[in-house]
């Protein structure tokens, strides 16, 4: 037997086993033996590429779900016409409070919520590819506010919604709180029968006044706007004050 065909014999041998690195040594003659073998050859170099590829790909799915898994962020994949997740990992199940069975069930329009004009509830998949808003979801710990970005991917020539969340429930509720503060302080600022008056502290100038200020002084708001300190506390304005306080 031709000791090429014996090569041959061994090379596809190797090839049902999964090993593709070898290389067809061809003989002079250049005949149709050697044409198998080196098309043989041919194609085990892409299967060799193909299993490359291959491993490559199971490493960075492997690197991704465990990413996945632990991370402490609210993770989820969505199918974007339903809003039902397709995937989630162990922090989201945490952070809504719901059983295994639940999350596999779960639609986010049937826990999304809003309560102001304009904020979003889900994502138009219609409009772009990647988002970022803030929405409202209810957990078994009660109502949730989270930011979120959320962006598109295709598989197999389906669109899918990967959507990262964080809570910022605490956030705003100290903004809100902070707000309040502010419109409080306001209020008392400009209803207060006293002069109040707000200066810059390198140069002195006014920068704010209440009503009752304004209307002590008798000036108008462009003048108001003008003054520095100096010029309130001067003689005639001290003598005002006095006979205002006597």
């Amino acid at each position: 037997m031709d000791k090429r065909i014996e090569e041959i014999m061994s090379i596809l041998i190797k090839i049902a086993s999964g090993d593709f690195d070898f290389k067809y040594q061809s003989s002079k003659k250049q005949d149709k033996i050697d044409a198998i073998g080196i098309g043989l050859e041919m194609v085990s170099d892409e299967l060799n590429k193909t299993m490359i590829s291959k491993k490559e790909h199971q490493k960075n799915e492997k690197k991704y779900r465990a990413i996945f898994e632990n991370s402490g962020t609210i993770i989820l994949n969505l199918d974007p016409k339903t809003t039902k997740v397709i995937d989630y990992n162990e922090y989201s199940q945490k952070f809504y409070g719901f059983t295994k069975e639940e999350m596999d069930n779960l639609y986010i329009s049937s826990i999304a919520i809003t309560d102001k004009p304009g904020q979003k509830r889900v994502v138009d998949v219609e409009d772009e590819k990647s988002y970022k808003f803030e929405t409202k979801h209810r957990t078994k710990y009660g109502d949730k506010t989270l930011n979120v970005n959320a962006k598109t991917y295709e598989v197999d020539g389906k669109i899918f919604l990967n959507v990262i969340m964080n809570d910022i429930t605490d956030q705003k509720l100290n903004e809100e709180k902070l707000i309040a503060n502010e419109q409080k302080y306001r209020s008392l600022f400009e209803n207060s029968l006293s002069i109040v008056l707000v200066a810059n502290p390198k140069t002195s100038k006014l920068i704010s006044y209440n009503k009752f200020a304004k209307e002590f002084y008798g000036y108008d708001e462009a003048k108001m706007n003008s003054l520095y300190l100096k010029d309130v506390n001067d003689d005639k304005n001290r003598g005002k004050l006095r006979k205002k306080l006597s």
